[in-house]
């Protein structure tokens, strides 16, 4: 069993998002830390967000 630890959101998150939308199903858990990197140039590489999630749906 492979599990997916990365996903590519379906929309793009702006900065302070709250919630977010992914194109894959994820195996993650309330209380978990995910990253939410840029894709930018190297001009906006500090522009990535650390967030804990606090709810899941699908």
């Amino acid at each position: 069993e492979v599990i997916r630890t990365w996903g590519r959101l379906a929309s793009t998150a702006t900065a302070g998002s709250t919630q977010i939308t992914l194109l894959q199903n994820v195996d993650w858990s309330v209380g978990s830390e995910i990253i939410i990197a840029t894709t930018g140039d190297y001009l906006s590489q500090g522009q990535s967000e650390k967030r804990i999630i606090t709810a899941v749906s699908s």
